[in-house]
């Protein structure tokens, strides 16, 4: 019958793109998160400790990271990773 589709229909009716931004890097004080509201936000140091994790209620964090010694850390979130300097 030539009035039958054979295959599979696809349909994309909307397609949304983030632009996540964390800045400074490398940081002394505070990192800025933008775009990443609802996101799960963890970092971590070359070992693995966990030193902040939550959940990000706002569309800019301004996340205070003073406290953390100098070095390298480790940002997830959700499933990307990027690497953060403290100095």
């Amino acid at each position: 019958n030539s009035d039958c589709f054979n295959g599979i229909l696809t349909s994309l009716a909307h397609v949304e793109t983030h632009q996540l931004k964390i800045f400074p890097n490398p940081a002394h004080e505070q990192i800025n998160v933008i775009d990443a509201q609802g996101s799960f936000i963890r970092i971590a140091d070359a070992m693995g400790k966990i030193h902040l994790q939550k959940i990000l209620l706002h569309d800019t964090e301004l996340l205070d990271i003073s406290t953390l010694p100098a070095g390298l850390y480790f940002i997830s979130i959700n499933e990307h990773q990027t690497k953060l300097l403290k100095q």
